[in-house]
């Protein structure tokens, strides 16, 4: 018998080819699934980038806002203080101008 007819050296043959396609699916499989995933790190670092930007505008118009009405907050303030020290001073004028009179209080 020649070894191309013996069964044993087709079943190991056929063995062979089996295996050299299982190992070619599975270098599909493995460069499909590495695809696959390089493009899912892609999106999921686009999607972080995008919710990092709206944060950042968010905060940065909320930290205006109060930025804003601090300012407004202290301006208010000094408006008040110096109306107040008008006040006095005014009152001050009037206790002077009263005293000079010559009433005693």
């Amino acid at each position: 018998m020649s070894d191309n007819n013996c069964p044993h050296t087709m079943n190991i043959g056929s063995l062979d080819a089996r295996v050299s396609a299982l190992e070619k699916q599975v270098d599909a499989n493995s460069a499909s699934f590495e695809n696959r995933l390089s493009a899912l790190s892609l999106k999921m670092q686009i999607n972080a980038d995008h919710v990092l930007a709206e944060k950042s505008q968010k905060s940065g118009f909320f930290r205006g806002v109060h930025i804003t009405a601090t300012l407004t907050g202290y301006f208010v303030l000094m408006v008040l203080l110096l109306i107040a020290g008008k006040v006095t001073g005014g009152i001050d004028q009037f206790i002077k101008m009263i005293a000079s009179l010559g009433f005693k209080i």
